[in-house]
């Protein structure tokens, strides 16, 4: 706990000589209507699609006592979650990924990053070549180095992300999610995925002066804002 509220504080005082930007508000809803039912909706909403669709993947590292994972559940304001990143093949391809320390403090979200080396996966990822891949990984900054030395694989999640613009709002449309944890399967093929159900999270990310701009969108959409982690949710249902 001591490094762990450390490693909040170190990245809190850190944050105060970055820019605003990276500093964000992060708001979820859940639908469960068709792909093209919400993309009619976005269009018609007047969001405009400024990237390509791609596919995310992450492989999320906790405590042996699933520390991040409890705080998630039960909404510790000061909490963080660590994770290796990246994008598009998720097997049989050289990948460059990010390693991510996620940091919500109250109701702000930034994240502090890393580039990793290169890794090369052919059909499958097991733990053991994770854990070598990353102990092999020379991690700098002291905000996520804390948190990384007390860290294990714990589970790997895939989806297809699809990314909008509304003003300055940012928005993301997640889809498809799988997700395999390495307690059960040491070693994790595209075949080992779980789905458990169809459905779609919508991300509006903003800054302070996008409130308004928020609000507007929140109300067309008809939807309650709720509280929605990948995480979370990947391992509550496996």
């Amino acid at each position: 706990m001591f490094l762990q509220k450390y490693t909040l504080n170190s990245a809190r005082t850190n944050y105060l000589n970055q820019d605003k930007l990276d500093f964000r508000n992060e708001k979820k809803l859940v639908f469960f209507q068709s792909e093209s039912y919400l993309l009619n909706l976005l269009r018609l909403l007047e969001l405009k699609e400024i990237y390509h669709k791609r596919k995310v993947n992450s492989i999320y590292l906790d405590t042996f006592n699933l520390n991040d994972f409890s705080d998630t559940v039960d909404g510790e304001k000061q909490r963080s979650k660590l994770r290796m990143r990246w994008y598009d093949q998720t097997f049989n391809s050289t990948i460059k990924p990010i390693l991510e320390n996620k940091i919500k403090i109250n109701n702000k979200n930034f994240k502090i990053k890393q580039d990793l080396k290169s890794l090369q996966i052919l059909d499958s990822l097991s733990y053991n070549e994770i854990k070598k891949y990353l102990n092999n990984s020379e991690v700098l900054d002291p905000n996520i180095l804390i948190k990384f030395q007390r860290r294990n694989p714990n589970i790997f999640i895939s989806y297809d992300r699809r990314y909008f613009m509304f003003k300055n709002v940012r928005i993301t449309m997640d889809s498809n999610l799988h997700y395999r944890d390495f307690y059960k399967k040491n070693k994790i093929s595209k075949h080992d995925f779980i789905k458990k159900r169809n459905f779609h999270i919508i991300e509006m990310k903003y800054n302070d002066d996008q409130f308004n701009n928020v609000t507007i969108l929140t109300n067309k959409f008809r939807n309650r804002i709720t509280k929605f982690s990948k995480y979370e949710y990947s391992l509550m249902n496996i």
